[in-house]
């Protein structure tokens, strides 16, 4: 994600690293020999990331290994415009040019192209982010989950 970053034409970006972890200071040193560290800002965990969402305008899921992520979901539920990577559960939630971009793992320049994409165009952005909201609105609400937890039930008891 840093390097994607130190990609941008545009240096009037600001990027946020939300969590504490043993890469910290990888992270910072990385920022810093890549000449974007007075851009960047690196803050501790939180129990309130919804707040960090709604102040964003997108959010990257840059990971090499994911599941299902609880976090794209909350980002998507807030209204961000999301980029993620091409693993796990990513491309079951993020519909490449309909409700976000995914991009490969690992792949910086691949990731800074997306990001010039959607940083450098407000439409495109706020289309984006709509369209994950009535993703998870439409699809991953508990009631829905619920409703198909119970006809998964259903079928595995008949």
């Amino acid at each position: 994600m840093i390097e994607a970053f130190s990609r941008l034409r545009e240096a009037t970006h600001s990027l946020v690293i939300v969590g504490d972890g043993p890469c910290k200071e990888a992270l910072v040193e990385q920022a810093r020999q890549l000449g974007v560290l007075d851009r960047t800002t690196f803050t501790a965990t939180t129990v309130d990331v919804a707040s960090w969402y709604r102040r964003i305008d997108v959010f990257v899921l840059p990971s090499i290994n994911e599941s299902f992520s609880n976090s794209l979901m909350e980002a998507m539920a807030c209204g961000c415009a999301v980029l993620a990577s091409n693993v796990g559960g990513n491309p079951e939630l993020v519909v490449h040019g309909d409700n976000g971009l995914i991009f490969e793992p690992g792949d910086a320049a691949g990731l800074a192209v997306e990001l010039e994409a959607v940083l450098g165009n407000a439409a495109l952005r706020h289309r984006l982010a709509a369209a994950a909201t009535r993703t998870i609105e439409d699809g991953y609400t508990r009631e829905r989950s619920a409703q198909r937890f119970g006809e998964l039930y259903g079928r595995m008891l008949s």
